[in-house]
Formats: C-alpha cells, structure tokens, sequence
C-alpha cells in the first residue's frame, strides 16, 4: 500500500463528497426540462394543424384553378364560400376564364402554389399563388381561402395580369 502524501487528505470510505447538485437546482432542471418538452409537443401540434390546413385549402385550390381551365364553371362555383356567392355568379367565372383566354391563350397547367397563412378576428385565411401556363404566356393565380362548415372555400381568385 502507498503512503498517503502529507499534502493530500485522507478520505474514508465512510465519508461522501458533497453534491454539486442541491435538490432546488435539480428541480428546477426537472422543471425546465418539462417545459422544453411541452413546447416541442404543442409547437409540433400546431404546425400538424397549419399542415392539415394548408393541404386541405391547397387541394379546393387546385380542383378551382383546374374547373376553371376546364370551363366547369358549375364546379368552380361550388368551391366559392358563401360571401363570394352572394358576389359572382357562375357567368361572372365563364366572363373572368374567357377575358384571361383572349389575352394568353387556352389555360395548360399551374404548379405547385407558395402559400401564406393570416389570421383576422380569430379566422384564419390560407392565401395561395400559383405559377400558371396558357398557351401563349404565363401568369399569376392567387387564391384567398377561408374555412367553412364544409372545409375551406374560395373567397376570391385574381389572376395578375
């Protein structure tokens, strides 16, 4: 066995080291750490409900723009919310596809849209654009939709050029 060196004391078995760690910094750690968790949790079920919406309005988006090219201006009035009814009519559609028609040629494909989310007095809007292809140029498409009883509806559409 060595010889203990005369600077450093002896420790026996029987005596502990205190803790670094006080009961009040270990709960506040605990705590802390049930915080960042809790964030995480209701940070990833909001963005879960933004993604549902988004997809949701992006597909009543698509299915408008397509009726429109397609001249199912029936359809694309059905995906119209009810203050937007009350503002158009089904011709009103057929008047706006053959005014876009006459400048840029027959409608041929959109892509995907970039889309924004805003809120107003609790009521979330989802604001779509689209790149969009005609036969003889290109244009902008951009989509206000608002949620409804039956999902999100049109509020309006404009087409930039």
């Amino acid at each position: 066995m060595n010889s203990p060196n005369a600077n450093q004391p002896i420790i026996y078995a029987s005596q502990k080291k205190p803790s670094r760690w006080s009961p009040i910094v270990l709960g506040a750690l605990g705590v802390g750490i049930v915080l960042v968790v809790l964030v995480v949790a209701v940070g990833i079920k909001i963005f879960h409900g933004v993604q549902k919406g988004t997809s949701e309005a992006t597909a009543v988006g698509n299915s408008f723009i397509d009726y429109m090219g397609n001249h199912n201006y029936a359809a694309a009035y059905a995906l119209f919310s009810t203050e937007a009814r009350a503002g158009a009519s089904i011709n009103d559609l057929k008047s706006m596809e053959n005014q876009i028609e006459d400048k840029h040629g027959a409608f041929v494909s959109h892509g995907q849209p970039k889309w924004y989310m805003h809120s107003h007095n609790g009521q979330a809007s989802i604001y779509l654009t689209y790149p969009a292809k005609f036969a003889q140029s290109s244009d902008t498409i951009s989509i206000k939709l608002v949620p409804s009883k039956e999902g999100y509806r049109v509020y309006y559409a404009h087409y930039a050029h």
